[in-house]
């Protein structure tokens, strides 16, 4: 099972433990799917049975959708049950419909009035509770009924973010067939594109950008095929900057901070001859440990060091803003990382001697044009969509640079997870 499902379940579990809130008639007459009982009920003391909740704020009538009970749910809404009524963490009985796929009970609860976009305390409507549940036939009907398909929850999380981070194949394709953005950011900078794990979903989104394309294309009709920028075809390696090597002189022993053994100092901060600046620790003479260096220009380099040498998780921040976060190896960028551009490019993935040899993002040319999608060894290779400045935009598969057209198979490439 998905995550998420047994997420979901445990929290169905721990209300069910906790229903002592629930008379054992209401209880039993929902659980049974029983109409005359829950119909007595409603006619003795319907308070008890619309107002009543169980343990984290669940009401009868989200109970409907967990016993499939649409007759049930149908009777409470027709005796007034508030259909917008929300539990603990604000999640609403379309929420719960939208989770299941209860085509019938959620197509109700949207023609009584429920809020098509209401939100958790996550931030999640109810289409992203369909995406976690893989619920491909509810997605159209929440879309058709005016339900935002890119809304996002707290943290930036569209509906297309959580079904590809689940690898929910059935929900990925549907929102994706229902025109799901897929270049919309996070709060992080990370667009759906990123998460994507497995082969199928990206034949599912390859497919769908495909399409896109097509019909993009049957409306421009253009005159002759399309292609980027020839000064593009250039590997990006000549714009991503190379850290310089920590020299010589910056690595020789400080003259007046021995320990008593003479053999290495723990911590300290020493001035170079050249002006640069070291603030941390040091083994045996040499930059070994956390620490930070300055240099005169205003470049510097904070994280870990091993025998004088950048090595280890560390940030290198450049004067004109850009900078690398993530794993060095010998003085370079070697593992994973993140490369930010300062014209809003952002490269993240697997980097081997400075380059990106596997990863995802977005960069933009020095005429603007823009490429936002997979890489491999410095170059767009995979999925990817360029935007050129005059408006004219290319969908589909990339290699080497070079544009492959919509429907060309290219060797998977290994997904980066974080």
């Amino acid at each position: 099972m998905r995550r998420y499902y047994l997420y979901f379940i445990v929290v169905l579990m721990a209300l069910l433990s906790g229903q002592n809130a629930f008379s054992a008639e209401i209880d039993e007459a929902i659980k049974n799917c029983d109409s005359t009982a829950l119909v007595k009920l409603l006619k003795e003391k319907p308070k008890d049975v619309l107002n009543t909740k169980a343990k984290g704020g669940s009401t009868p009538l989200h109970w409907t959708v967990v016993y499939g009970y649409a007759e049930g749910a149908k009777m409470l809404l027709d005796k007034g049950a508030d259909v917008n009524s929300k539990t603990e963490s604000d999640s609403t009985p379309l929420h719960w419909a939208a989770n299941k796929d209860s085509l019938e009970i959620g197509q109700l609860f949207i023609k009584k009035g429920a809020k098509i976009d209401a939100r958790t305390d996550k931030g999640y409507t109810p289409l992203h509770w369909a995406a976690l549940g893989n619920a491909s036939r509810i997605i159209p009907i929440l879309v058709n009924s005016g339900a935002d398909i890119n809304a996002k929850s707290t943290d930036g999380s569209t509906p297309l973010h959580l079904a590809i981070q689940q690898d929910n194949l059935q929900a990925i394709e549907a929102l994706a067939n229902s025109g799901a953005d897929f270049l919309v950011k996070t709060k992080d900078g990370i667009t759906p594109l990123y998460f994507v794990k497995s082969i199928k979903a990206r034949e599912i989104l390859e497919n769908a950008i495909s399409r896109r394309q097509e019909t993009e294309q049957a409306k421009t009709k253009p005159s002759s095929p399309v292609t980027p920028n020839p000064a593009h075809v250039e590997s990006v390696k000549t714009h991503v900057k190379e850290p310089p090597k920590t020299t010589t002189s910056q690595t020789q022993k400080p003259a007046v901070t021995k320990t008593e053994s003479g053999t290495y100092v723990t911590t300290g901060k020493f001035t170079y001859a050249d002006g640069t600046v070291y603030d941390g620790q040091w083994l045996k003479g040499k930059m070994h440990g956390e620490g930070t260096l300055i240099f005169q220009n205003g470049e510097k380099y904070s994280g870990q060091w091993q025998d004088g040498k950048k090595h280890g998780m560390g940030i290198y921040s450049f004067p004109d803003g850009e900078k690398y976060a993530g794993d060095w190896r010998n003085d370079k960028m070697n593992g994973h990382g993140t490369y930010t551009f300062n014209n809003g490019g952002r490269l993240e993935g697997d980097w081997n001697n400075n380059q990106l040899v596997n990863g995802s993002g977005t960069f933009v040319f020095a005429d603007g044009d823009k490429y936002a999608g997979q890489w491999r060894n410095n170059k767009m290779w995979g999925s990817g969509i360029y935007t050129k400045t005059d408006g004219t935009i290319l969908q589909g598969h990339w290699e080497a640079n070079q544009y492959m057209g919509t429907n060309t198979v290219v060797e998977p490439i290994t997904p980066i997870i974080r």
